[in-house]
């Protein structure tokens, strides 16, 4: 094999796998899309909720809980700018694609195949990456999950939160 055969083999083999892992079929996970929001970010926050709670209350409650707090996520991203919520729906359309997602996160499988610990390790390595660009989409994904959950009176005794009585005079 000569230099020129080697090198076209070697094209042909990478066209190849990128056609491959481009057009292999994933089952789809289609939750009901958020007017405002692109599905694969509707699709993206249910599958966070656990990830980003761990550790905030006891997983029975947030199992219970996480019917309730989906919603609320969903409400609270809506409200956002329309700037905002385009580079919300710019995160769930790279994460939702097999090459970008492979690119920034290291696994080609859709994340709803991700076990929870693979979830919790890209998330921290988004958190701590060098490119501020990572950290502030990690930042877009936790936030309006734990502004939620923190928004929800019915978690305010957990901190000893105290809300100001309003209309009473001291």
């Amino acid at each position: 094999m000569d230099r020129r055969q080697f090198l076209q083999a070697g094209l042909a083999t990478g066209v190849a796998l990128t056609l491959g892992v481009a057009l292999w079929p994933t089952p789809e996970f289609a939750p009901q899309p958020t007017p405002g929001l692109s599905e694969p970010v509707s699709a993206l926050f249910p599958l966070l909720i656990p990830v980003v709670l761990d550790g905030v209350a006891p997983e029975s409650v947030l199992q219970e809980r996480s019917a309730t707090l989906q919603p609320e996520i969903l409400g609270l991203l809506s409200t956002l700018p329309p700037g905002v919520r385009a580079q919300l729906d710019q995160i769930g359309t790279l994460l939702d694609n097999r090459l970008t997602r492979l690119a920034l996160t290291g696994h080609a499988l859709p994340m709803v195949q991700w076990q929870a610990g693979q979830q919790q390790a890209w998330l921290e390595d988004w958190r701590h990456h060098f490119l501020d660009t990572l950290k502030l989409a990690y930042q877009a994904l936790r936030d309006p999950i734990l502004a939620a959950w923190y928004g929800m009176p019915q978690h305010w005794g957990e901190l000893a939160y105290q809300p100001p009585q309003l209309g009473r005079e001291g």
